[in-house]
């Protein structure tokens, strides 16, 4: 089982490595700082989602 998870996460890091390169890393960071202002909206209205 642990063999799984450890192949999906070098799939996973590659495929981000190869993301950044090709120029996605503006578009993730987009991404991300979109996903954490709604998740401050939701922490402000007093319920968090963890």
């Amino acid at each position: 089982m642990t063999s799984v998870y450890t192949i999906l996460l070098c799939l996973c890091t590659i495929t981000c490595i190869l993301f950044l390169a090709s120029g996605g890393g503006e578009i993730l960071y987009q991404w991300c700082t979109k996903k954490l202002h709604e998740w401050l909206n939701k922490s402000e209205r007093g319920t968090p989602e963890l």
